[in-house]
């Protein structure tokens, strides 16, 4: 299964942290969880104004959907890696794909304690369930030909969508999947 990650997060440094994660398969599969465990210290105003001012939960809140593998929450950074174990168990092999991605991949491997401690497949505990290597919707622009700063929302037909929200990674993850798909077909 191909799982399209992005993330939201405090700064570009070494010392970032998760604000917002996100996941949608191809399917209509989808994982978004909110943090409420960063440090606000590192928060500049830009990401005051663009990210934090579009988060969808305002108090530690939860909906899942077992039934057609969703779920929306927040929580501290131990309760979102808990639901997302739960949320990934679903399947045996999983693709990751993000875009512009060494932040959000490097911050979601470290939920686990670092890339080569990703959970296991249940058939076969010596294998991990999710490979350390993540792949690029942004090569995959070069590979086709692409403009790689055209907007992903714009490229993925959202551009007029009311709903689509930007600096927010459950919008972000799923124009990288749709981007995905019409990538594919050139």
């Amino acid at each position: 299964m191909k799982l399209f990650l992005d993330t939201e997060f405090t700064s570009l440094t070494q010392n970032s942290q998760l604000i917002s994660l996100a996941l949608v398969g191809e399917s209509g599969d989808s994982f978004y969880a909110e943090f409420d465990d960063y440090d606000e210290a590192h928060l500049s105003d830009w990401h005051k104004q663009n990210v934090i001012a579009h988060l969808s939960f305002l108090d530690r809140s939860k909906f899942i959907d077992k039934d057609n593998n969703v779920v929306y929450m927040k929580g501290n950074s131990a309760e979102v890696k808990s639901q997302l174990e739960v949320f990934l168990d679903r399947n045996e092999q999983i693709e990751m794909w993000g875009d512009n991605h060494a932040y959000d991949w490097v911050l979601f491997c470290e939920l686990w304690g670092g890339a080569l401690i990703l959970p296991k497949m249940k058939s076969d505990t010596e294998k991990t369930q999710i490979h350390y290597v993540v792949r690029d919707i942004c090569t995959l622009f070069e590979l086709k030909e692409k403009d790689t700063n055209e907007p992903r929302r714009n490229f993925a037909g959202m551009e007029d969508s009311k709903e689509f929200k930007p600096h927010h990674a459950l919008w972000d993850a799923k124009a990288s999947m749709l981007c995905y798909k019409r990538l594919i077909q050139l």
